[in-house]
């Protein structure tokens, strides 16, 4: 009956019943300790989707990651992130952090891409790390373009050398400045250079400084690297804090989901 009822709301494009009533179908499972089904969930995302509630757009997206994380779900979900109304384009790397941490890398050219912006952004460790991954996935440093792959490589480790040398100056020109922005970019570049817990620190001073220009985005890197440094509980907690409308907090919450779904 249940079923016979909803048809009828999608054809007549009562999108804002079927979205109701299988939002009510959904909490009632799960209050009884019932796990949602997929088509349950796919219609309720398609159904906020149609409406246009971004609300509810993001509470069917969690709760098909959390139940059924699927690699091709997370390529549909970040494939269409950057598109989202207010996404901010600063995020580029994050959405290709998210790619590869889910196994959402699509050849070459995004190994090559996210290597690129990493290291502009001031994070060569990253950018090598994922020139490595993808030689071992014999994605890079194959066929015609491998010498230009191993290029970009050696780049990395040239830029690797010439941040160590020039961290001392940049530590101090951190702690000098009033804002905590700096010390927040120096920690997270600690932590992909396997510096884990020192750059946590530096991320909570900075943190502890303010003045930051984008304290959701300090909040979302604090979680990244607790997370990287092998505390998922703290990064739970840092990434609840990030909650900013541009993409920081859709993407807080996307590696909240990433993470306890690892750990199962």
């Amino acid at each position: 009956m249940k079923t016979v009822q909803t048809q009828a709301q999608l054809r007549s494009g009562d999108m804002g019943a079927v979205l109701k009533d299988t939002l009510a179908e959904v909490q009632a499972d799960e209050k009884a300790g019932k796990t949602p089904s997929q088509d349950k969930l796919n219609l309720l995302l398609y159904a906020a989707n149609k409406k246009g509630d971004a609300a509810a757009e993001s509470l069917a997206t969690e709760k098909l990651l959390n139940y059924y994380p699927r690699k091709e779900l997370w390529a549909q979900i970040l494939g269409g992130l950057p598109q989202r109304k207010g996404f901010a384009p600063r995020f580029g790397l994050d959405v290709y952090r998210l790619k590869l941490a889910t196994g959402n890398m699509r050849g070459a050219d995004d190994y090559m891409e996210m290597a690129q912006l990493a290291a502009q952004a001031g994070f060569p460790e990253e950018g090598k790390q994922v020139v490595e991954k993808g030689m071992a996935a014999n994605v890079l440093g194959q066929g015609a373009e491998g010498a230009r792959h191993k290029r970009l490589l050696d780049l990395m480790v040239k830029k690797i050398g010439e941040a160590k040398a020039a961290e001392p100056d940049a530590l101090k020109a951190a702690n000098d400045s009033k804002s905590g922005d700096d010390l927040v970019k120096l920690g997270l570049a600690k932590t992909f250079r396997g510096e884990g817990a020192e750059g946590v620190k530096l991320i909570q001073a900075g943190i502890a400084k303010g003045n930051l220009k984008r304290a959701d985005d300090a909040h979302l890197y604090l979680g990244l690297a607790q997370f990287n440094a092998g505390d998922a509980a703290k990064a739970q907690q840092s990434w609840r804090a990030a909650k900013g409308a541009d993409g920081s907090g859709e993407l807080a919450r996307l590696w909240s989901i990433h993470s306890r779904s690892a750990k199962k």
